[in-house]
C-alpha cells in the first residue's frame, strides 16, 4: 500500500472519528471531545479534473443504396461483425441490368455508325464522321453512368465495424437516403423488432466503428482551462467495475453548454477498446490528471486557514494547540503540499464538522473529498 493511501485512510478515520464524538457531545450536552488530529505525512498532492459522459463511437455510418428501389437481399444482422469492403445488402437489379444492357447496345450501334463513316473516302466523310464519333462518346458516357448504377445496387461496409441497426426488411422501399419507417430488425436476427423497442429515423443501416471509441463529457467551465489536446487521461464505466482504458483529450468544444443554469463544456477524448467490452452509450467516468507531487509533505486541504493574509494550521503539541504559519505549494483535490512551516510527523488539530450545516446528504464537501482519495 502506498504512502498516499495510508495518508488517505488515516484521514478518513480520523474525520469520522470527530464526528461520532461531536454527535455524541451534542447529544449530551458535554464540552465536547478532545481534538482530533492528522500527522503531517509524505504523500501524492494531485490536481485532477474528472468528468461524467457516455461512449460514443469514433466513426459511425448510415448506409443507403443512391437509388430507390426494393431490398432483394441482406447479409447483414444487427450486432454483427463486418469487415471493409463486405456486401451488406443488395436492391433489386432488374432495371438497372436492363438499362446498361440497353446502353451497351446503343454503343454497339455507335460504334457500328463511326466504322461506316470512317470507311467512307476522306473527302466524302467530313461532317458524318465528326457526328459518329461525338455519338460514340455519348454512348460511353452512358455505359459508364449505367455500370455504376448497376454497381450501387450493391452496399457495401466503408470500414470495418458493427451493424448498430437495420430498419428495412427484404421486399420493402430503400434507397434515396433520408428517415425511413422501415421494419426495425433484432440482434444477430431478421425478427422484426417490436414497435415500442424499435429504433426511431434516419436510415436504412447504421454501422459504428467499435474498434475505436470515445467519450463525450460536459466538463465543468472552471476546469476547462486546465486541459490541452492530447492531454492523457484514464477513464472507468459504471457498467464494467475493475475495467480502466487509457484515453487521451482529442477536442474541446469552441462554445458552451447549459444545463439547469451550470454551464460546461463538452470534451471528447479517445478510447482504446481492443476487447470490445466497452460498448456504445455506456456511461463513462473520465479522470485527467492535470498536476501531481510526489512524496512532498501534505495535508488535508480542510485544515487550511487564514490570519492575517496568511496560511496557517493549528498544531496540536504537548496538549497545547498553537497557530503556525505555513508556505503552501501544489494545492490538490484533497491534500496539499507543505513547503515550510511545518516538519514530518507533527500533529494538525481537524475542524470540528457541524451537522447542522452539511447539508441534505449530512455530509461535508471536504470529507467527501477525502473518502474519494482513500478509495483512490
Amino acid at each position: 500500500m502506498s504512502k498516499a493511501w495510508v495518508v488517505a485512510g488515516i484521514t478518513v478515520a480520523g474525520l469520522v472519528g470527530a464526528l461520532v464524538a461531536v454527535r455524541s457531545a451534542q447529544a449530551s450536552g458535554s464540552a465536547g471531545p478532545p481534538p482530533r488530529t492528522f500527522p503531517v505525512s509524505r504523500a501524492t498532492v494531485t490536481v485532477t479534473v474528472a468528468a461524467s459522459g457516455n461512449v460514443e463511437p469514433a466513426r459511425q455510418a448510415s448506409l443507403d443504396f443512391a437509388q430507390p428501389g426494393v431490398l432483394a437481399t441482406l447479409d447483414a444482422r444487427v450486432g454483427g461483425h463486418v469487415a471493409a469492403g463486405q456486401i451488406l445488402a443488395e436492391e433489386n437489379r432488374q432495371a438497372a441490368q436492363q438499362n446498361l444492357a440497353s446502353t451497351e447496345a446503343a454503343l454497339g450501334s455507335a460504334e457500328a455508325k463511326l466504322a461506316q463513316a470512317e470507311a467512307q473516302p476522306a473527302s466524302a466523310a467530313g461532317t458524318a464522321l465528326d457526328q459518329a464519333e461525338s455519338q460514340v462518346t455519348q454512348a460511353q458516357a452512358q455505359v459508364a453512368s449505367a455500370e455504376s448504377a448497376l454497381q450501387a445496387t450493391v452496399l457495401r461496409a466503408p470500414f470495418a465495424g458493427v451493424i448498430a441497426g437495420i430498419q428495412a426488411s427484404v421486399g420493402e422501399p430503400v434507397g434515396g437516403s433520408g428517415a425511413r419507417a422501415g421494419t426495425s430488425l433484432a440482434p444477430g436476427s431478421l425478427a422484426p423488432v417490436p414497435p415500442s423497442v424499435a429504433a426511431s429515423g434516419g436510415g436504412f443501416i447504421q454501422l459504428i466503428d467499435a474498434q475505436h471509441l470515445d467519450v463525450v463529457a460536459t466538463v465543468a467551465e472552471t476546469d476547462v482551462p486546465k486541459l490541452v489536446v492530447g492531454q492523457p487521461a484514464s477513464v472507468t464505466y459504471d457498467a464494467l467495475p475493475g475495467v480502466t482504458n487509457p484515453a487521451r483529450v482529442v477536442a474541446i468544444a469552441p462554445s458552451a453548454v447549459v444545463v439547469s443554469n451550470v454551464v460546461g463544456y463538452e470534451v471528447t477524448f479517445s478510447i482504446a477498446n481492443p476487447d470490445r467490452q466497452v460498448r456504445s452509450g455506456m456511461t463513462a467516468n473520465v479522470e485527467v490528471l492535470v498536476r501531481e507531487a510526489k512524496g512532498v509533505l501534505a495535508v488535508p486541504n480542510i485544515v487550511l486557514g487564514q490570519q492575517r493574509g496568511r496560511h496557517v494550521v493549528t498544531v496540536l503539541s504537548g496538549g497545547v494547540e498553537r497557530r503556525v504559519p505555513v508556505e503552501l505549494g501544489l494545492q490538490g483535490d484533497t491534500l496539499t503540499q507543505i513547503r515550510s512551516g511545518l516538519t514530518l510527523g507533527e500533529r494538525v488539530v481537524l475542524p470540528l464538522l457541524n451537522f447542522a450545516t452539511t447539508g441534505t446528504t449530512g455530509q461535508s464537501p471536504p470529507l467527501r473529498g477525502l473518502r474519494r482519495l482513500g478509495h483512490g
